[in-house]
């Protein structure tokens, strides 16, 4: 998964910009990170919401047997629910 989001929306970590600002290479920009991982990563999905923010994420790679996102039913939670609170039942 990649994400970029603009300086508008969130504040820019200041070790990246201290390193960003020793490099003397161009910057590069979000479309084109975005673009790079959309080529690199088969069946990438990417997302642009206005000038703000770019997402991108593909499950190449990723084990069928074992994914890297699951979702819990009801039930599942309920019981998780009752494993870490004393006394509910």
């Amino acid at each position: 998964m990649l994400g970029i989001f603009s300086g508008a929306i969130v504040s820019l970590p200041e070790e990246l910009v201290a390193a960003g600002n020793r490099t003397p290479s161009p910057k590069t920009t979000g479309a084109v990170l975005v673009n790079k991982f959309v080529e690199k990563n088969p069946s990438a999905v990417s997302v642009q919401v206005g000038d703000y923010v770019q997402l991108a994420y593909s499950h190449h790679k990723e084990s069928p047997l074992r994914p890297r996102f699951e979702k819990e039913t009801d039930a599942e939670q309920n019981e998780q629910h009752k494993i870490c609170s004393p006394g509910v039942r």
